[in-house]
C-alpha cells in the first residue's frame, strides 16, 4: 500500500462519502469498548448491529473496501460465525477523521504558491541586488520574471489576502514583489545614467568674425 494509514484513510473518505466515515467512527467506539485482545479491535456481529441502530444499513462492503483497496484495516480473527477486523494504526485513522473539510479553492491557492517555488524567487531577487553589476542575462532572467511569474503572483496575492486560511501566504508574495521592484528600480537608474552619458554635448554657436 503506499501513502501513510492517515492519507490512505483520507483516499477512502472520498471514495466512500459520509457513509464511509460513519462506519469508520462505528468501528472505533465499537473498539474502545469492546476490544479483544487476542481477537481484535472489533467484530462484524457488533458494528453491523450499531449501523443498522443508525440507519446506515449493512457495512460488509465498506470494511471490505477499507481492508482491501486501502488496507486501513486488516483481519484478525475469521471463522464461520465471527469476523474480527484491527486497524493498522487506530491514531493516524483519527486524524484524518478529526480534520475538518478544505475548500478546493483553498487548496488551489497553496498549491499555485508551492508551484511558483516563492522562496526561490526571492533568493534569487536577493542575489541579483547583491551583484555589483547586473549581466544582460540577469536583465533578461528579469525581464522574463515580470512577465512571465509576477503577473500570477500578484493574482495569487489578491485571492490569498480574501482568504483568513491563505493570509499569512501574501507575507511572502509582498517580499518577492518588494524586492522585485528594487531590482526594476536599479536596472531602470543604471539605464538612465547609461543613456546620459552617451548623449552628445551640443557645441557652442560660432562667433561670426568680421573680414
Amino acid at each position: 500500500m503506499v501513502g501513510s494509514v492517515a492519507d490512505r484513510t483520507r483516499e477512502a473518505l472520498l471514495r466512500l462519502g459520509e457513509r464511509g466515515k460513519e462506519v469508520l467512527k462505528v468501528a472505533l467506539d465499537v473498539a474502545e469498548s469492546r476490544a479483544d485482545p487476542q481477537l481484535g479491535d472489533f467484530d462484524y456481529r457488533t458494528i453491523a448491529e450499531r449501523c443498522r441502530e443508525m440507519g446506515l444499513g449493512d457495512p460488509k462492503m465498506i470494511l471490505r473496501v477499507l481492508e482491501r483497496d486501502f488496507g486501513v484495516l486488516e483481519t484478525s480473527y475469521h471463522s464461520y460465525n465471527q469476523h474480527w477486523w484491527k486497524f493498522v494504526d487506530a491514531e493516524q485513522i483519527r486524524e484524518a477523521l478529526g480534520e475538518e473539510e478544505v475548500d478546493p479553492e483553498v487548496q488551489l491557492i497553496r498549491i499555485q504558491f508551492d508551484s511558483l517555488d516563492v522562496s526561490g524567487l526571492e533568493k534569487r531577487l536577493r542575489f541579483m541586488l547583491t551583484k555589483p553589476t547586473l549581466t544582460e542575462s540577469d536583465k533578461r532572467a528579469f525581464r522574463e520574471m515580470a512577465f512571465d511569474v509576477l503577473p500570477s503572483l500578484t493574482e495569487l496575492y489578491r485571492r490569498a489576502s480574501a482568504r483568513e486560511e491563505t493570509a499569512n501566504l501574501t507575507l511572502d508574495i509582498g517580499r518577492v514583489m518588494a524586492l522585485a521592484s528594487q531590482v526594476s528600480r536599479r536596472i531602470a537608474g543604471r539605464r538612465k545614467e547609461s543613456t546620459e552619458l552617451k548623449e552628445p554635448t551640443r557645441d557652442e554657436p560660432q562667433r561670426l568674425t568680421q573680414g
